[in-house]
């Protein structure tokens, strides 16, 4: 009963709202301006930045594996299956283009350098133990020079191409 009469106490009003027929659609022009200039390249940036480090992961897992390849090798045999390891993650003697892992592998400014106990006189062995008992260690290494990376959306953004440094990998020969 005290319900009624409280209910009864208050005067319901109501509030005049004004005319909102011109804004209908002015969220969701509002939601579309801020995902064209906001999300999208963000999300265009979080696609070049993976693909970057796919890239970069790639040079080192190959170079790795060449190197890794190489060291139970005889110095200065089998470097042309290495170069076709390195780039198309086959061992194989010959190696076709469509076939690498990554598309500047075939890109003229692209260095691969191998260099072990045949072909480099740094690389000879590294001298260890004493006068009394010398020793010599011989080592392999892969080196991957200016890899050229090339934005996707290079352009949309006028982004200019990148130039990876030096991707090496070394490993002791064991023959």
């Amino acid at each position: 009963m005290t319900m009624a009469i409280f209910c009864q106490a208050l005067p319901i009003r109501q509030i005049k709202v004004p005319n909102r027929r011109g804004q209908c659609g002015a969220a969701l022009v509002e939601l579309s301006i801020v995902l064209v200039l906001f999300m999208v390249p963000l999300l265009l940036g979080v696609i070049e930045v993976g693909r970057l480090i796919y890239t970069y992961k790639t040079l080192v897992h190959q170079a790795h594996h060449t190197a890794r390849y190489l060291s139970v090798q005889v110095p200065g045999q089998n470097h042309a299956s290495a170069i076709c390891l390195f780039k198309t993650g086959k061992l194989q003697d010959t190696c076709l283009a469509s076939e690498s892992l990554l598309p500047g592998f075939n890109n003229v400014k692209f260095e691969l350098t191998i260099g072990d106990a045949s072909n480099s006189a740094g690389q000879k062995g590294i001298s260890t133990g004493n006068a009394s008992y010398p020793a010599h260690v011989n080592v392999v290494t892969i080196t991957a020079n200016k890899y050229p990376y090339t934005f996707t959306f290079s352009d949309l953004f006028n982004a200019p191409s990148m130039v990876f440094g030096p991707v090496s990998s070394t490993y002791r020969q064991v023959n």
